[in-house]
Protein backbone atom coordinates (compact mmCIF):
# COMPACT_ATOMS: atom_id res chain seq x y z
CA UNK A 1 0.00 0.00 0.00
CA UNK A 2 2.73 2.44 0.93
CA UNK A 3 4.64 1.75 -2.30
CA UNK A 4 1.48 2.46 -4.29
CA UNK A 5 1.01 5.79 -2.52
CA UNK A 6 4.54 6.79 -3.34
CA UNK A 7 3.87 6.10 -7.00
CA UNK A 8 0.93 8.50 -6.95
CA UNK A 9 2.48 11.87 -7.72
CA UNK A 10 0.39 14.86 -6.85
CA UNK A 11 1.24 18.51 -7.21
CA UNK A 12 -0.51 21.90 -7.12
CA UNK A 13 -4.30 21.80 -6.52
CA UNK A 14 -5.08 19.12 -9.12
CA UNK A 15 -4.65 15.36 -8.87
CA UNK A 16 -1.95 14.36 -11.35
CA UNK A 17 -3.40 10.90 -11.82
CA UNK A 18 -7.07 11.78 -12.24
CA UNK A 19 -6.80 15.46 -13.13
CA UNK A 20 -9.41 16.28 -10.50
CA UNK A 21 -9.38 19.00 -7.88
CA UNK A 22 -7.82 18.04 -4.55
CA UNK A 23 -10.78 18.57 -2.29
CA UNK A 24 -10.08 15.98 0.42
CA UNK A 25 -7.26 15.32 2.87
CA UNK A 26 -6.27 11.79 3.89
CA UNK A 27 -5.57 11.89 7.63
CA UNK A 28 -3.76 8.52 7.52
CA UNK A 29 -1.37 9.27 4.67
CA UNK A 30 -1.32 13.01 5.48
CA UNK A 31 -1.79 14.04 1.83
CA UNK A 32 -4.51 15.84 -0.19
CA UNK A 33 -6.57 13.61 -2.54
CA UNK A 34 -9.34 13.96 -5.09
CA UNK A 35 -12.79 12.36 -5.00
CA UNK A 36 -11.73 9.53 -7.28
CA UNK A 37 -8.72 8.76 -5.05
CA UNK A 38 -11.08 8.64 -2.10
CA UNK A 39 -13.00 5.75 -3.69
CA UNK A 40 -9.87 3.83 -4.63
CA UNK A 41 -8.76 0.84 -2.61
CA UNK A 42 -5.75 2.83 -1.38
CA UNK A 43 -7.72 5.45 0.58
CA UNK A 44 -11.16 3.89 0.86
CA UNK A 45 -10.60 2.65 4.42
CA UNK A 46 -8.82 5.85 5.53
CA UNK A 47 -10.36 8.72 7.42
CA UNK A 48 -10.59 11.80 5.26
CA UNK A 49 -11.82 15.35 5.67
CA UNK A 50 -12.45 18.31 3.40
CA UNK A 51 -9.15 19.92 2.60
CA UNK A 52 -10.25 23.31 3.93
CA UNK A 53 -11.35 21.75 7.22
CA UNK A 54 -8.17 19.71 7.47
CA UNK A 55 -6.12 22.81 6.71
CA UNK A 56 -7.99 24.72 9.41
CA UNK A 57 -7.48 21.91 11.93
CA UNK A 58 -3.77 21.70 11.20
CA UNK A 59 -3.49 25.46 11.20
CA UNK A 60 -5.19 25.59 14.59
CA UNK A 61 -2.82 22.92 15.87
CA UNK A 62 0.14 24.85 14.54
CA UNK A 63 -1.20 28.07 16.05
CA UNK A 64 -1.72 26.36 19.40
CA UNK A 65 1.75 24.89 19.24
CA UNK A 66 3.10 28.27 18.17
CA UNK A 67 1.37 29.91 21.12
CA UNK A 68 2.84 27.29 23.42
CA UNK A 69 6.28 27.90 21.95
CA UNK A 70 5.89 31.66 22.35
CA UNK A 71 4.80 31.18 25.95
CA UNK A 72 7.75 28.90 26.59
CA UNK A 73 10.09 31.40 24.92
CA UNK A 74 8.63 34.19 27.08
CA UNK A 75 9.19 32.15 30.23
CA UNK A 76 12.74 31.37 29.14
CA UNK A 77 13.36 35.07 28.44
CA UNK A 78 11.97 35.92 31.88
CA UNK A 79 14.22 33.29 33.44
CA UNK A 80 17.12 34.68 31.46
CA UNK A 81 16.35 38.22 32.58
CA UNK A 82 15.92 37.10 36.17
CA UNK A 83 19.16 35.14 35.95
CA UNK A 84 20.93 38.17 34.50
CA UNK A 85 19.65 40.34 37.34
CA UNK A 86 20.68 37.77 39.92
CA UNK A 87 24.10 37.33 38.34
CA UNK A 88 24.57 41.10 38.17
CA UNK A 89 23.63 41.34 41.84
CA UNK A 90 26.04 38.54 42.73
CA UNK A 91 28.79 40.11 40.63
CA UNK A 92 28.18 43.40 42.39
CA UNK A 93 28.42 41.69 45.78
CA UNK A 94 31.61 39.86 44.81
CA UNK A 95 33.09 43.09 43.47
CA UNK A 96 32.24 44.87 46.72
CA UNK A 97 33.69 41.98 48.72
CA UNK A 98 36.78 42.04 46.51
CA UNK A 99 37.38 45.74 47.14
CA UNK A 100 36.74 45.22 50.83
CA UNK A 101 39.18 42.30 50.96
CA UNK A 102 41.85 44.25 49.07
CA UNK A 103 41.42 47.22 51.42
CA UNK A 104 41.57 45.03 54.54
CA UNK A 105 44.65 43.16 53.39
CA UNK A 106 46.29 46.41 52.34
CA UNK A 107 45.67 47.76 55.82
CA UNK A 108 46.90 44.49 57.31
CA UNK A 109 50.04 44.58 55.15
CA UNK A 110 50.70 48.14 56.24
CA UNK A 111 50.26 47.17 59.89
CA UNK A 112 52.53 44.15 59.50
CA UNK A 113 55.17 46.25 57.74
CA UNK A 114 55.03 48.80 60.56
CA UNK A 115 55.32 46.03 63.15
CA UNK A 116 58.16 44.46 61.20
CA UNK A 117 60.01 47.77 61.03
CA UNK A 118 59.39 48.36 64.74
CA UNK A 119 60.69 44.91 65.67
CA UNK A 120 63.69 45.26 63.37
CA UNK A 121 64.49 48.64 64.94
CA UNK A 122 64.24 47.13 68.42
CA UNK A 123 66.46 44.23 67.39
CA UNK A 124 68.97 46.65 65.92
CA UNK A 125 69.04 48.63 69.16
CA UNK A 126 69.38 45.37 71.09
CA UNK A 127 72.25 44.28 68.82
CA UNK A 128 74.05 47.55 69.46
CA UNK A 129 73.49 47.22 73.21
CA UNK A 130 74.78 43.62 73.14
CA UNK A 131 77.86 44.65 71.17
CA UNK A 132 78.42 47.61 73.48
CA UNK A 133 78.20 45.45 76.60
CA UNK A 134 80.33 42.76 75.00
CA UNK A 135 83.02 45.28 74.07
CA UNK A 136 82.89 46.83 77.54
CA UNK A 137 83.08 43.41 79.18
CA UNK A 138 85.89 42.35 76.86
CA UNK A 139 87.78 45.56 77.62
CA UNK A 140 87.27 45.04 81.35
CA UNK A 141 88.44 41.44 81.13
CA UNK A 142 91.45 42.51 79.08
CA UNK A 143 92.27 45.13 81.71
CA UNK A 144 91.92 42.57 84.50
CA UNK A 145 94.00 40.03 82.57
CA UNK A 146 96.69 42.66 82.05
CA UNK A 147 96.53 43.65 85.74
CA UNK A 148 96.70 40.01 86.81
CA UNK A 149 99.67 39.48 84.53
CA UNK A 150 101.41 42.49 86.06
CA UNK A 151 100.63 41.29 89.58
CA UNK A 152 101.77 37.76 88.74
CA UNK A 153 105.06 39.06 87.42
CA UNK A 154 105.48 41.23 90.53
CA UNK A 155 104.71 38.34 92.86
CA UNK A 156 107.00 36.02 90.93
CA UNK A 157 109.72 38.66 91.24
CA UNK A 158 109.19 38.99 94.97
CA UNK A 159 109.29 35.22 95.35
CA UNK A 160 112.72 35.28 93.70
CA UNK A 161 114.15 37.82 96.22
CA UNK A 162 116.72 36.63 98.79
CA UNK A 163 115.46 35.75 102.25
CA UNK A 164 117.44 38.45 103.95
CA UNK A 165 115.37 41.05 102.12
CA UNK A 166 112.12 39.87 103.71
CA UNK A 167 110.88 41.87 106.70
CA UNK A 168 110.22 40.20 109.99
CA UNK A 169 106.72 40.91 111.36
CA UNK A 170 105.59 39.99 114.89
CA UNK A 171 101.90 39.58 115.60
CA UNK A 172 100.94 40.55 119.20
CA UNK A 173 102.86 38.58 121.86
CA UNK A 174 102.91 35.23 120.02
CA UNK A 175 105.97 33.14 120.83
CA UNK A 176 106.56 31.97 117.30
CA UNK A 177 106.61 34.82 114.84
CA UNK A 178 105.99 34.13 111.17
CA UNK A 179 108.46 35.60 108.69
CA UNK A 180 106.49 37.64 106.10
CA UNK A 181 107.09 40.26 103.48
CA UNK A 182 104.65 43.17 103.65
CA UNK A 183 103.77 45.05 100.47
CA UNK A 184 101.46 48.06 100.68
CA UNK A 185 99.42 48.47 97.52
CA UNK A 186 96.56 50.53 96.10
CA UNK A 187 94.71 51.23 92.83
CA UNK A 188 94.28 48.29 90.50
CA UNK A 189 96.30 46.03 92.84
CA UNK A 190 93.90 46.75 95.67
CA UNK A 191 90.91 46.13 93.34
CA UNK A 192 92.35 42.75 92.36
CA UNK A 193 92.90 41.78 95.98
CA UNK A 194 89.36 42.87 96.82
CA UNK A 195 88.03 40.75 93.94
CA UNK A 196 89.99 37.73 95.17
CA UNK A 197 89.20 38.18 98.87
CA UNK A 198 86.26 36.22 100.28
CA UNK A 199 87.10 36.52 103.99
CA UNK A 200 89.42 38.17 106.51
CA UNK A 201 92.38 36.47 104.81
CA UNK A 202 92.44 34.74 101.44
CA UNK A 203 95.17 32.47 100.02
CA UNK A 204 96.27 33.96 96.70
CA UNK A 205 98.86 31.30 95.94
CA UNK A 206 101.31 29.15 97.90
CA UNK A 207 102.94 31.33 100.54
CA UNK A 208 100.97 34.46 99.65
CA UNK A 209 97.91 35.70 101.54
CA UNK A 210 95.74 38.77 100.99
CA UNK A 211 94.44 40.82 103.94
CA UNK A 212 92.04 43.33 102.34
CA UNK A 213 91.03 44.83 105.67
CA UNK A 214 94.65 45.98 106.17
CA UNK A 215 95.51 46.73 102.57
CA UNK A 216 98.56 44.41 102.55
CA UNK A 217 99.87 41.28 100.90
CA UNK A 218 101.63 38.78 103.21
CA UNK A 219 104.45 36.65 101.79
CA UNK A 220 105.03 33.82 104.28
CA UNK A 221 108.49 32.39 104.76
CA UNK A 222 108.81 29.10 102.81
CA UNK A 223 109.24 27.14 106.02
CA UNK A 224 105.74 28.19 107.12
CA UNK A 225 103.96 27.72 103.75
CA UNK A 226 103.39 23.99 104.03
CA UNK A 227 100.19 24.54 106.02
Amino acid sequence: MRSQEVKEPRGGSMCVEHEEALKLFCKVDQIPICLICRESWVHKAHAVAPIAEAAKDYKDQILNHLESLKKERKEILEWQLRGEKESQGLLKETNTERRKTVAEFKQLHQFLEEQEQLLLTRLEVLDKEIVKRRDAYTAKLSEEISALGHLIRELEGKCQQPMNEFLQVWFGHEKHPEQVFISHYSGWEWALVQRMAWGPSTPVCRGIWALPAHGILLYLHPCHCSS
